[in-house]
């Protein structure tokens, strides 16, 4: 009556199973052992002692130190080993296995998925030889069956469970591809909104007939204007699917261009350090949607120190595994910063849209 479902972990089954295995045909040790992909070895996967009341796991036996134990595995339904010492089969297992745990005799049948021997359901009982009742080896057969629609009831959970994780995730995606589309269309309307205020702003500020204060409020005007403009810029970008120019550029040029944004961004209390390794690094990318990639990280840095302090951007090249596994040289863009940091759980979720830890001052698009 034992099933995996899915508030029943495999492992929980195995656990009950070998247990009542192990009462059932008085045995102490009763153990799960998996082929290997080569299938030139079993790995024990769950052992139960009862003796001790512990499991164990991770033991390996290769084929080319048992081939008459590993022969039987593939050719009978049920090896029975009264004296596993003498027996045969088992020989072979005497001085690595058998002597050392005190191991007499040995019942074992093999687990078959797919008409194929996945592995093996072993008995083993301590001390003398025990003479193994047709009775026992057909409760052994059954129990071996019994664990491979264990592991055919785990796949098929794991399968439905990769399914419906699919599913939501597909919905979820679907939302906001209609999510994107539509903030991109308002986004698109309110910028024309900001070209006419952001000018206005700058006809305001070259104004010189305009006193000190009114000046500063408009140069506020343009800038706010400006920011707003950004804003509308990832909004657009977050409703598409590809960007709109990449080219080839070197790495460091372009951290460069975007260094005066960036110190005008920041304000006079942090200090902005650039660190450009080499001028031959390029990297293929649309220079746009980098300017507000390091925008928002160098913001966010910002937001991190409210005090004040460094903010290092630095650029180069360093080895790192590639697609392949193979070690390639890669180009790395790094911001450093003083703050606090994230923890574990914001470090989970950065990635996921709209998601901030500044309440309403933060969108979540950076």
């Amino acid at each position: 009556r034992l099933h995996t479902r899915r508030e029943t972990t495999l492992h929980q089954s195995l656990a009950e199973l070998t247990r009542l295995v192990a009462q059932a045909l008085g045995v102490d040790r009763v153990g799960i052992w998996l082929m290997g992909d080569d299938r030139q070895s079993i790995r024990c996967h769950h052992l139960y002692q009862s003796s001790l009341g512990q499991t164990f796991e991770g033991a390996v036996l290769h084929a080319r130190d048992f081939p008459a134990y590993f022969q039987a595995l593939d050719t009978t339904r049920v090896v029975a080993m009264d004296d596993a010492h003498r027996d045969a089969v088992s020989a072979d297992l005497r001085t690595a296995y058998l002597e050392p745990l005190g191991i007499g005799a040995m019942l074992d049948a093999p687990l078959y998925r797919g008409g194929h021997a996945m592995g093996v359901l072993c008995h083993e009982h301590l001390g003398a030889p025990r003479a193994w009742t047709e009775a026992e080896q057909q409760f052994a057969a059954a129990g071996a069956e019994t664990v491979a629609r264990l592991f055919e009831e785990a796949a098929r959970h794991e399968a439905e469970f990769t399914r419906d994780a699919y599913q939501t995730r597909l919905m979820e995606l679907h939302r906001l591809e209609a999510l994107g589309r539509l903030a991109a269309g308002i986004a698109h309307d309110f910028r024309n909104i900001l070209f006419v205020i952001r000018g206005q702003g700058d006809l305001l500020a070259r104004s010189t007939a305009l006193p000190p204060a009114e000046r500063e409020a408009a140069d506020q005007i343009a800038e706010a204007a400006r920011l707003g403009h950004q804003l509308t810029e990832e909004l657009v970008s977050f409703g598409k699917h590809t960007a709109e120019a990449p080219r080839v550029v070197p790495l460091c040029r372009l951290l460069k261009e975007t260094e005066r944004m960036l110190r005008l961004s920041l304000g006079p209390r942090h200090h902005l350090v650039l660190r450009c390794a080499s001028d031959l690094c390029s990297v293929f990318i649309d220079p746009a949607q980098f300017e507000r990639v390091v925008l928002n990280l160098v913001l966010n840095a910002r937001d991190a120190m409210p005090g004040g302090g460094e903010i290092v951007l630095s650029t180069g090249e360093r080895a790192a595994a590639g697609p392949d596994g193979r070690e390639v040289q890669m180009a790395f863009l790094q911001v450093t910063d003083a703050g606090v940091g994230m923890d574990a759980a914001t470090r989970a979720r950065i990635f996921e849209p709209f998601f901030t830890t500044k309440g309403d001052k933060g969108t979540g698009l950076g």
